[in-house]
């Protein structure tokens, strides 16, 4: 299947994605989501839930 044919976009920017970005090879996005940021706020909200708080179901984390 011709590469134009096939569109995908990812989260994560992984490598792969990246170099298929770079090669035109059906990678057209991928988007770098924060891990690190990510990871923190929900270990942060599970220690939370863990001594009893309520947490609300949508917590917000900054974006870098």
């Amino acid at each position: 299947m011709p590469y134009d044919d096939v569109v995908i976009g990812s989260v994560d920017a992984e490598v792969l994605a990246q170099r298929y970005i770079r090669e035109g090879k059906y990678f057209k996005a991928t988007v770098e989501a924060g891990r690190t940021e990510y990871a923190s706020a929900a270990v942060s909200v599970m220690m939370k839930m863990a001594r009893g708080r309520v947490c609300p179901r949508i917590h917000p984390y900054p974006t870098g």
